[in-house]
Order: structure tokens, then C-alpha cells, then sequence
């Protein structure tokens, strides 16, 4: 099993290691690759389905909700439609 990000994922393994070692997430150690890429899709797949964005997709042919084009952040500031907020 492999993420490819931009079609089933947001975010690299190696990305959602940092992650969570930056939040002393232990239980996310013990998982193995196979086991947090599958979870990273079904994060991917949860936020996709749960969430509805403002804005709109930024590319007809992208096949995540993100990145979007004419969104701004909780301050008024855009967020550029070629990026996906860490946050």
C-alpha cells in the first residue's frame, strides 16, 4: 500500500510522523506503515465526506476537496489556491 498525496491523502506518513511526534502521540509509534497510511486515507476520505469547504476546488480534474481557490482564513487573509492549510 502506497499514498500518493493530492489523490488519497493530504499528508505523507512521514509528514503525519512528525505530526505527531511534535504532540507526544506514543499509541501512533507502535502502527505500522501499512497501518498509518490506511488510516491517513480514511482521514482523507472522512474530511472529504464531512466537511463542506468554502471556496471551490482549484482544478476541475483534482480529485480531493483540497486546495481550493477564493478562500480566506479566519483573519481575511487568501489562501492561495496551489496549497492545502497545515492547520
Amino acid at each position: 500500500m502506497t499514498i500518493t498525496v493530492g489523490t488519497d491523502s493530504y499528508i505523507t506518513v512521514a509528514e503525519a510522523v512528525a505530526y505527531s511526534v511534535g504532540r507526544g502521540w506514543t499509541a501512533w509509534d507502535t502502527a505500522t506503515v501499512d497501518q498509518k497510511e490506511f488510516a491517513l486515507k480514511e482521514a482523507t476520505v472522512y474530511l472529504d465526506q464531512t466537511y463542506t469547504f468554502k471556496g471551490s476546488i482549484a482544478e476541475a480534474t483534482q480529485v480531493l476537496s483540497w486546495p481550493r481557490k477564493e478562500v480566506e482564513d479566519k483573519e481575511g487573509r487568501a489562501i492561495s489556491p496551489t496549497v492545502v492549510p497545515q492547520r
